[in-house]
C-alpha cells in the first residue's frame, strides 16, 4: 500500500490570558507560554531551527554528530507572509508553494536536480483546511488522499485512493491533549512528515490498515513533557521493529 506522506507540520497556537481585578482583591495570572522548536536531537545527528524577527522559520540546520558536518535547508516567504519557497539539501532540490486568491494553499511543486520530480495539489475548505491531497510523480498517476479531522485540527483518518478511485488503504491516528511542537512552517518542509503532525496535539498512535481494515503496522509514541506542555522527549516503537528516540528544546515567550 502506498502511503502519502507530506512535507513537514501542525498549527501555531495563539494563546491569550487575562487578569481579574476588583475593589477588594486582585489576581495575577501567569500567561501560558507559546514555544517554537529550537533543536531536535536523535541518534547520529541534531537539527537547529532559525527564525526571523517575525517568528517565521527561515533555516533548518542539520549537523552530523560524529563528523560535525553541517547542511541546511532555507525557507522564504512572500509579501503576505506565506511560505512559498523551500531550498532543500542537495543541488537543485527545492519546493515552490502556490496559493489561490483566498490565500489557501493549492499546490506544491517539488524539484530534484532542477527537474520537477513530484507535484502535490490540494482541495481546501473556505477556512483553508486541507481536505484532499493529490499526488503524482514522473512514474505514477494521480493518486489522492482524503483527510478527516477532529476539533483541534488533528488528522484522525487518512484514506488513500488510486487514480481510478480504488481504496489503497487507510491510516488512523490518536492524539493526547498536549502541545504539538511542529508549528505550521514545518508542515510542508519534509516529504517524510506525516499527517500526524498537522494539528495542535501530539500523536500517540498510528495504525496503518489495508483496504479491508486489517492492521499492517502500528506505531506507538510516548512523550515526556515540560511545565509548558511541550514535549521534551519522544520515543517511537513500531510493530515492524523500528525504534527512535528524540530530544527537543524550545524558544518560549509569554
Amino acid at each position: 500500500m502506498k502511503k502519502l506522506n507530506l512535507l513537514f507540520f501542525a498549527l501555531i497556537l495563539v494563546i491569550s490570558s487575562c487578569s481579574k481585578k476588583d475593589s477588594s482583591t486582585s489576581t495575577n495570572t501567569t500567561p501560558p507560554q507559546t514555544c517554537v522548536l529550537a533543536t531536535m536531537s536523535k541518534g547520529g545527528y541534531s537539527e537547529t531551527y532559525v527564525y526571523n524577527a517575525a517568528g517565521q522559520l527561515t533555516k533548518r540546520q542539520i549537523k552530523e554528530t560524529p563528523t560535525g558536518n553541517m547542511i541546511e535547508d532555507t525557507l522564504s516567504y512572500d509579501s503576505k507572509g506565506r511560505l512559498w519557497y523551500i531550498v532543500l539539501t542537495g543541488v537543485g532540490n527545492y519546493r515552490v508553494l502556490t496559493y489561490n486568491t483566498a490565500g489557501n494553499l493549492t499546490q506544491i511543486t517539488e524539484y530534484s536536480n532542477y527537474s520537477q520530480s513530484a507535484n502535490y495539489t490540494y482541495s481546501t475548505t473556505g477556512q483553508g483546511q486541507i481536505t484532499t491531497v493529490y499526488y503524482h510523480d514522473k512514474t505514477s498517476t494521480m493518486d489522492h488522499t482524503i483527510l478527516v479531522y477532529d476539533g483541534n485540527g488533528n488528522v484522525t483518518k487518512s484514506t488513500d485512493y488510486d487514480a481510478n478511485g480504488n481504496t489503497l488503504g487507510y491510516t488512523k491516528y490518536v492524539y493526547d491533549n498536549k502541545n504539538n511542537n511542529y508549528n505550521s512552517y514545518f508542515k510542508f518542509m519534509y516529504s517524510a512528515i506525516s499527517f500526524a503532525n498537522w494539528g495542535q496535539n501530539n500523536c500517540t498512535s498510528i495504525v496503518v490498515c489495508d483496504p479491508s481494515g486489517s492492521p499492517l503496522e502500528t506505531d506507538t509514541y510516548k512523550y515526556t513533557y515540560g511545565s509548558n506542555n511541550y514535549p521534551l522527549t519522544s520515543s517511537l516503537s513500531t510493530t515492524t521493529g523500528i525504534t527512535e528516540n528524540d530530544t527537543y528544546t524550545y524558544n518560549c515567550h509569554n
